[in-house]
């Protein structure tokens, strides 16, 4: 599609029967007739050509793969590709180095003044001077920010320490201090820049990092400051730097991106303080050689019917990129690792929200499958790249997920409904027996081993058959629960929204008004979604209201309980016992429920059985598919 570099093109010719852009570049109409009437199997293109949906419904049908030469692969429709069963390649690993090379070459130009000594010296300009003439400023032993500090900025702080440098760096997380290069993580961009005589860019290009250099940003800086950008151009507000290198705030600038390249402000021609290059960040021989050949290693593997030899380092992109956050079930992950090139979690340590969001991008995820506990806030979907086009969560309940954020960005977010009610019910059912019949105490009784014998008062709890139980929020779990409490023989009140249709009512008691329904059941269950509406919906004045001795199971969301009021209830003896499966903050717990004898407590099992753990996962892998290898919508979005 492009020409490549001599020893690439030769090795081509050599190993193909192909047809080879020498002359002239190859556009869309032209390749693809070529690759008709050449009956080719395989493509290999570059970054500036749009392998976009169209154009792979165009390829004939005997193209296998197709190889671009380049590490990103925003300029391919991945989902269109996996679609139509073509294996795309690309070529990660090979230009760390020389980009970083590039980056202080830019640095050094920058802060030494090479671009306008240059120009002297090809204008024949060069005469007497005196010593305060064309001085630059020192770089051994300043304070070097790196914004963004994955390969190519660990890259750039090993070269920085060449130079004696005071290195710092800001990214949306520390790195292990073996990772570190000797530089000290800061929390904060403004920090950063505060302390920072040279400031080199090498994060990816997300709405959050959109134009993170602006007005506001460059005026934190040192006056007399160099920047340095290898990365996006995007990052970047360009008016906001032309206007700081003009008065001098900024004393140099180094750019190879731009925003809209390959067009470009003219403004910085005009320039004497500024260093440009044309995006050569890969460009040197080694690299565009390795990163050519490595494309021809990847097309021979496909051709030879070997995808997966790992020795090949096929890309990533052969398979979209999953992020797991979490470890899942085996036969989940298992499936997973299938269809896509997962990064996962094997340690099944929870991630907070700026670790997500970095693996996102380091990894250059197009998905991500979260849990529960995994809180992705407005901050850290607007800090996700813009690779991510689904979050599909382990989860029913959403409301660890900023959803509006989401569809800002235009991330689908999908969930897993209709497989956990049984299962969920199964628990509400356990805590209600449990706590009713006293086992957490007469459990913990014989493991301490302080059982004397058989006694007529020892431990006496409350039968369930007769008994009223409330169930708060009768969806497809309220309604199991219903169906199981049943065979106790108690009978069924309900709070809901909307009364339901006789038919799922099953002659359960509906009930408009929460003081009605409260004041007539003995057993509450608690199956409301979490959320601002119904934060603390059973609080002290709803506990009074409950009838004298009865019991609160909660299932649902842990943040629908006043944790206090109830912990009160419960030492007063108005409540005579709780069960609880979920709580507010999470894994923490309130204080007062770890003394108290009549409240059983569980570490949110409400879908812990493998069939349903299993068909959450394949439940969000479905959606997945669909968004990412279908181009289809998700069946379980959320909103």
């Amino acid at each position: 599609m492009r020409r490549l570099p001599p020893a690439v093109t030769a090795r081509a010719a050599a190993e193909y029967d192909g047809v080879l852009a020498v002359e002239h570049d190859i556009g869309r109409e032209e390749s693809l007739a070529l690759l008709r009437d050449h009956a080719a199997e395989a493509l290999l293109f570059s970054s500036s050509f749009k392998l976009d949906a169209g154009y792979i419904a165009a390829m004939p049908p005997q193209v296998k793969v197709a190889a671009t030469c380049s590490v990103g692969f925003d300029h391919v429709d991945v989902a269109a590709a996996k679609a139509r069963g073509l294996i795309v390649t690309n070529t990660p690993d090979v230009l760390t180095g020389c980009t970083a090379d590039l980056a202080f070459s830019l640095l050094l130009s920058a802060a030494r003044r090479l671009p306008e000594a240059d120009a002297l010296m090809r204008r024949d300009a060069w005469g007497p001077r005196s010593m305060g003439d064309f001085l630059g400023v020192r770089v051994w032993g300043k304070t070097l920010g790196i914004l963004g500090m994955g390969r190519i900025g660990r890259a750039v702080a090993r070269r920085a320490r060449g130079f004696d440098m005071r290195v710092l760096y800001h990214d949306v997380a520390p790195l292990p201090p073996a990772l570190e290069e000797g530089a000290h993580y800061v929390e904060s961009l403004p920090a950063l820049l505060a302390q920072s005589n040279f400031l080199s860019l090498h994060c990816p290009l997300t709405p959050a990092t959109r134009h993170v250099l602006n007005n506001e940003t460059l005026a934190l800086l040192p006056r007399g400051a160099v920047v340095v950008n290898a990365a996006r151009g995007g990052l970047i507000d360009e008016e906001a730097l032309i206007a700081r290198l003009q008065d001098g705030h900024i004393a140099a600038a180094g750019l190879d991106v731009f925003e809209g390249e390959p067009r470009f402000d003219r403004r910085f021609i005009g320039l004497p303080n500024v260093a440009l290059a044309p995006h050569i960040g890969s460009g040197t021989v080694e690299t565009r050689d390795a990163m050519g050949h490595r494309s021809l290693d990847n097309i021979a593997a496909v051709l030879a019917g070997h995808p997966h030899r790992p020795d090949l380092e096929l890309s990533r992109m052969s398979k979209p990129v999953l992020l797991l956050t979490r470890r899942f079930p085996d036969a989940v992950e298992a499936r997973a690792q299938r269809d896509y090139t997962t990064i996962p979690n094997p340690a099944d340590v929870p991630m907070s929200g700026s670790q997500i969001a970095r693996a996102a991008a380091e990894g250059e995820a197009v998905g991500i499958l979260c849990a529960a506990g995994d809180a992705l806030r407005a901050e850290t979907i607007a800090a996700l790249p813009e690779s991510v086009k689904i979050i599909a969560t382990f989860s029913v309940g959403t409301d660890h997920i900023d959803l509006e954020a989401a569809a800002a960005r235009g991330i689908v977010v999908s969930n897993t409904p209709d497989v956990l009610s049984v299962a969920t019910a199964e628990i509400a059912m356990l805590l209600i027996l449990t706590a009713a019949r006293r086992g957490g105490e007469a459990e913990r009784l014989v493991r301490a081993r302080a059982w004397t014998g058989w006694a007529p008062t020892q431990l006496m709890g409350v039968t369930l058959e007769g008994k009223r139980l409330g169930i708060l929020g009768m969806g497809r779990i309220g309604r199991a629960l219903a169906q199981m409490a049943r065979g106790f023989g108690m009978e069924i009140h309900y709070r809901n929204r909307n009364r339901l249709p006789p038919a799922e009512e099953q002659g359960a008691t509906y009930h408009g008004d929460d003081t009605a329904f409260l004041g007539a059941i003995d057993v509450l269950s608690m199956h409301i979604p979490g959320g601002a509406a119904t934060r603390h919906w059973l609080d002290a004045r709803r506990i009074a209201q409950l009838r004298p001795g009865a019991i609160v199971v909660n299932t649902g969301r842990g943040t629908t309980v006043d944790d206090q009021a109830l912990c009160a209830a419960l030492q007063s003896g108005h409540l005579r016992a709780a069960g609880l499966d979920v709580f507010d903050g999470e894994p923490k717990i309130f204080e007062g429920y770890h003394t108290a004898p009549n409240v059983v407590l569980l570490p949110h099992l409400g879908s812990a059985t493998v069939e349903t753990r299993d068909a959450m996962g394949f439940r969000c892998l479905d959606n997945l598919d669909a968004v990412l290898l279908r181009g289809e919508p998700a069946p379980h979005k959320v909103g």
